[in-house]
């Protein structure tokens, strides 16, 4: 009987062990001990509505379910909602029931910041005159409170401008000094790509009044951003300092943010610094130096991305402006039409940008052509650009001119006028046209449109007007009064070949009328002393072929012989019209005439 006393008392008393340990150790009191601690740093009410557990591994702990801090007095919602909240304990702490409060760790928390409609923010502690509470901004070097994030979230609202944006898949630590600095490094899923965020606000209390001096980095693949100066929140969420970004390709850097460029040529090794200053949903930059495929500019800039399309203005400066990486087709040519390609060529992301930038350049480069200084202006608006230049220095000469893309429609439209003056014939045929026959002094005049996804489509419903007038020049590979005297070779070889071989004339003139890609004219002249040409006929621009019909008129006589120039307009035949004509009677009266005119 004595014996089952002993067992008995020995169960009753290890029982009542058991429970004594277990209600010193139990949990539970650190709800309290947190609830307390929030109160006291922010005046908020903290909930745990899923309690609390002892946790053992990888160190001990207390893991607390479903946690929530209240939005201040007078602001619905929550400023922070946690799945699980992990403090770390010592087993000293816990059989005190006492927490050091020093580091914790939260998993998938979502943080709402929140500037509502009379300016007042959700994440500025209460004021240090607040009887309530004790403030955050205590005495310096206190150990700084660490809190580790797992898979976090942080949205923010400014309810005044509408301003809005979130970062999710956030992973990292923070630190909290009593004074409010902040120090944040973390990794960050922003549009299913991770960013390493670095950032650093000497006070938070100072972000919603007169603004904290901040620095914010961000490394990902298709960007790199540093800033340095000051943010704030007191009229707006403002920026004022400078900025140094940076990104391998604004291609990938505009499918990152979730938009496109279109097109895959250009745009690389794109940098930018300068000073900012922004101000809610508006950016401007100052001082800005911006580098694009190997250009430099300088100059201001200015984005409002208040509406759903952005707004950009500025003025830039370049010594340099490259359009090789932009207007070189990718597709080289094709059979039927040369260089005129059949790659796409789109134009919609026109419709994501409205604005203006005017640029200056000293230069302007396309393959192998070259010209400038030139003063552009560019204007945006509803997915239709136009470009202008006016007295810009051109092939030795002056040219004005504006060029209309209009990318609002499935299929662009293009319009070009054109005024070049005094341009040096043989570099401006060569390097534009691909022609390397023809000289002198040159004005052109231009009115045309087309519409197409490529180039092909472009060439093939060009239409409008131009007007050539050339002074002083030459026709390179023929001599027409030499080629009379030989008028049966000709017959059969055709004129042209040999660089030795020219034909001089004081002026030449056409007008063309353009329709489906067809340039016809009836009007075509050319004078000198010796010899009057006029001519009609059609240049199919897709193709790149002429078919010209010519009336040569020699001084000292006539000659009834037609000339027909036909064939690709880089190196075209030129065969006189025999048929029906005495060969052997022209070619003695045109030696005679040369006689007439040389003196032999």
């Amino acid at each position: 009987m004595k014996k089952q006393f002993v067992w008995v008392a020995i169960a009753v008393i290890t029982c009542l062990f058991v429970l004594g340990v277990w209600a010193i150790t139990h949990p539970s009191f650190a709800i309290g001990e947190l609830q307390a601690y929030v109160a006291r740093k922010t005046g908020r009410e903290l909930l745990v509505k899923g309690g609390a557990a002892l946790v053992f591994s990888p160190q001990l702990g207390i893991r607390l379910y479903d946690v929530s801090i209240a939005n201040p007095t007078g602001m619905s919602g929550v400023f922070v909602n946690v799945a699980h909240v992990r403090l770390p304990i010592t087993y000293t702490d816990l059989f005190r029931r006492k927490l050091s409060i020093k580091r914790f760790a939260v998993e998938d928390a979502h943080f709402n910041f929140i500037v509502d409609g009379r300016g007042h923010d959700n994440w500025t502690p209460p004021s240090k005159s607040d009887a309530n509470v004790d403030a955050i901004a205590s005495a310096k070097g206190k150990e700084p409170l660490e809190i580790i994030i797992e898979n976090g979230t942080a949205n923010y609202l400014d309810e005044r401008s509408g301003q809005a944006f979130a970062v999710a898949g956030i992973t990292g630590q923070v630190s909290i000094a009593a004074e409010g600095e902040i120090d944040i490094a973390a990794t960050a899923a922003i549009n299913a790509q991770f960013a390493k965020v670095d950032v650093h606000i000497t006070s938070l209390p100072r972000v919603s009044e007169d603004g904290s001096p901040t620095d914010i980095a961000i490394r990902a693949p298709a960007l790199n951003l540093n800033f340095s100066g000051r943010l704030g929140t007191r009229n707006t969420l403002a920026m004022v300092g400078t900025i140094d970004v940076s990104s391998p390709d604004l291609h990938s850097l505009a499918k990152w943010l979730g938009t496109s460029l279109g097109g895959s040529d250009g745009l690389k090794n794109f940098t930018l610094s300068g000073a900012v200053d922004s101000s809610g949903n508006v950016f401007n930059l100052g001082k800005a130096n911006i580098g694009l495929d190997g250009m430099l500019a300088s100059g201001a800039l200015s984005a409002d991305f208040s509406n759903t399309v952005p707004q950009i203005s500025g003025t830039l400066s370049t010594d340099l402006l490259n359009l090789d990486p932009y207007l070189t087709p990718s597709e080289k040519k094709v059979a039927t039409a040369d260089d005129w390609g059949t790659a796409a060529q789109t134009f919609s992301a026109l419709k994501g940008l409205e604005g203006e930038i005017d640029l200056s350049a000293f230069k302007v480069k396309w393959h192998s052509a070259e010209w400038g200084p030139l003063e552009m202006s560019n204007r945006l608006k509803s997915g239709v650009l136009v470009s202008s230049f006016q007295n810009a220095q051109l092939y030795g000469g002056t040219a004005t001119a504006t060029v209309s893309i209009d990318g609002s429609q499935e299929v662009p439209e293009f319009k070009l006028t054109f005024d070049g003056q005094n341009l040096k014939g043989e570099t401006f045929f060569a390097q534009i046209a691909g022609l390397d026959w023809l000289t002198g002094a040159t004005s052109l005049k231009t009115s045309l449109s087309a519409t197409g996804r490529n180039q092909q489509e472009i060439m093939s419903n060009l239409r409008g007007t131009f007007a050539i007038a050339i002074a002083t020049g030459e026709i390179r590979g023929v001599d027409v009064l030499d080629s009379i005297a030989s008028l049966g070779n000709a017959a059969l070889a055709g004129w042209g070949g040999g660089d030795t071989k020219l034909t001089a004339f004081d002026s030449a003139s056409a007008s063309f009328s353009v329709s489906d890609g067809i340039a016809t004219t009836d009007d075509m002249a050319i004078e000198s002393p010796q010899l009057s040409v006029t001519g009609k006929g059609d240049v199919d621009m897709l193709r790149r072929a002429v078919d010209l019909k010519f009336d040569p008129q020699v001084s000292g006589g006539d000659i009834p012989v037609h000339v027909a120039v036909t064939g690709p307009w880089g190196n075209p035949k030129i065969n006189p019209d025999v048929a029906g004509v005495d060969v052997k009677k022209i070619e003695k009266k045109g030696k005679k005439i040369l006689k007439k005119i040389f003196g032999n």
